[in-house]
């Protein structure tokens, strides 16, 4: 049986296709959340202007380039060092954890996924991984020509909140879980797949600011004459970061500038989801890609020499030098990786066996006076720079903070014992509450807490740097 089509029924048929073509294709252009729609709305006219304010400095009195070595017996420090300031106590001191640290697996690193059919996929380096995330917003996203204002950045929130982002969301989350990022790796993260859009500076830096919100964090946009801006609430008080304030909240660059124009434009309200505002604070390690590198430390204690083989992680030490600087509490509470803190301790622990309390805490003292050259951050890297654990092993040298929060976490760690980080002008210290305190101590809600100084050569505990 021959069948025969006529021309106008062909042409019928390709004309109705096209129709529910473009009905598809205006499904796919709806808002995926009413409320963008309000927002979009809203940033038409919705904006004023806010001054910027310079990043904080932190304490201005220079740290001594030349520390003092002190001169002792090996049987007893001397008990009245010269008189000097009385020092703030700066951390409190934790329950006291177990000094032996179970060993876990790793967790396992991120699992590649394949592309949807048709799904575009960007390749993002990121603690050491190439991750594959899906891009669903950098073909919505028109070209912004000529100068930013907030007419052009409304359009650009509209065209993302009606492209495919939750592809990329879902991915964004997923990697979140699985490298185990608190919300500064995270801004990080999205920063990372941003930059490797096939789009202009000014558009990544509205995709970055777009992903932060659907991802729950507070973020917003403010421009001037020249550029766009990228800041983020964040909970704790950052240093030499330049910011806004919208009411009571501090919304610091992203970018870490340490000024932005004294003026900016931003919009005069918040997005109508609930936000969370960053919490910066290290409570457990990332999983980012194995790669060890080792340091060899020696020191010498009560005439005996002893030496040290740390291994620790290369791309963890990368991430944490992205970290803005913060409070000094902040780092006296961050944990040091398993396999370096286990190195650590099976190694120090056989030498403190048998000491007793004070004699325990000398030899650590001693470790990290002697085993670590000392240098300002000034002179090591060009500005202040409080480190982490990870890269006081790293670095060539540390000054007295970096020491502090070693030790503080080695005397914790290695023998049960409590620690306060002290606060001196120009100089951070440390005090233990030994069971019989000896030399200079300092009282702190109720108990007396020895001075034991990392940095302040060979002193023992009780002596206070003069």
């Amino acid at each position: 049986m021959l069948l025969l089509f006529s021309p106008l029924a062909i042409s019928q048929s390709m004309s109705e296709f096209e129709e529910w073509k473009r009905q598809q294709l205006g499904e796919f252009k709806r808002y995926k959340d009413e409320l963008d729609r309000e927002f979009a709305e809203f940033l038409k006219q919705q904006w004023k202007a806010f001054d910027s304010e310079k990043g904080v400095v932190r304490d201005i009195k220079p740290k001594p380039v030349d520390i003092p070595v002190a001169r002792v017996e090996d049987k007893q420090p001397p008990i009245k060092p010269r008189v000097t300031p009385e020092p703030v106590v700066i951390v409190k001191p934790p329950a006291v954890p177990t000094p032996t640290r179970p060993v876990k697996p790793p967790p396992p690193p991120p699992q590649p996924v394949m592309p949807a059919p048709g799904e575009k996929q960007v390749k993002v380096d990121f603690l050491g991984y190439r991750l594959a995330i899906a891009d669903g917003v950098s073909g919505s996203v028109k070209p912004l020509n000529g100068q930013v204002n907030f007419t052009r950045i409304q359009q650009a929130f509209a065209d993302l909140a009606q492209s495919d982002f939750p592809r990329t969301t879902a991915r964004l989350d997923e990697l979140r879980r699985e490298l185990q990022l608190n919300d500064w790796a995270y801004v990080q993260l999205v920063q990372a797949f941003a930059d490797k859009l096939a789009i202009s500076p000014v558009n990544r830096k509205l995709t970055h600011w777009f992903l932060l919100l659907k991802s729950g964090l507070d973020a917003r946009v403010a421009y001037d004459a020249n550029d766009l801006y990228l800041l983020v609430a964040v909970k704790q008080k950052l240093y030499d970061i330049a910011y806004i304030k919208y009411g009571n909240q501090k919304y610091y660059s992203v970018s870490k500038q340490k000024r932005l124009p004294l003026q900016l434009f931003s919009y005069d309200g918040q997005y109508p989801k609930r936000l969370k505002v960053s919490d910066f604070a290290l409570l457990q390690g990332v999983n980012a890609r194995p790669e060890q590198q080792v340091r060899r430390l020696n020191f010498r204690y009560r005439n005996k020499s002893y030496s040290l083989e740390l291994p620790y992680n290369r791309n963890t030490v990368e991430f944490l030098a992205t970290y803005p600087q913060m409070d000094i509490d902040q780092y006296f509470s961050v944990p040091l990786e398993d396999d370096t803190a286990n190195a650590l301790l099976n190694q120090l622990r056989p030498m403190v066996d048998g000491m007793s309390e004070s004699e325990a805490v000398n030899l650590l003292l001693s470790f990290v006076q002697n085993a670590f050259r000392y240098k300002t951050d000034q002179d090591q890297f060009g500005e202040e720079n409080y480190m982490f654990m990870e890269e006081t092993i790293h670095y060539p040298a540390s000054d007295c903070e970096d020491r502090s929060i070693l030790f503080a976490w080695l005397v914790r760690n290695l023998l049960g014992l409590e620690v306060v980080g002290l606060d001196f002008p120009g100089h951070i210290a440390t005090a233990v509450a030994l069971r019989n305190p000896v030399g200079q101590t300092v009282r702190f809600r109720g108990k007396r807490y020895t001075i034991a100084d990392p940095t302040y050569i060979n002193a023992r505990a009780g002596m206070k740097m003069p």
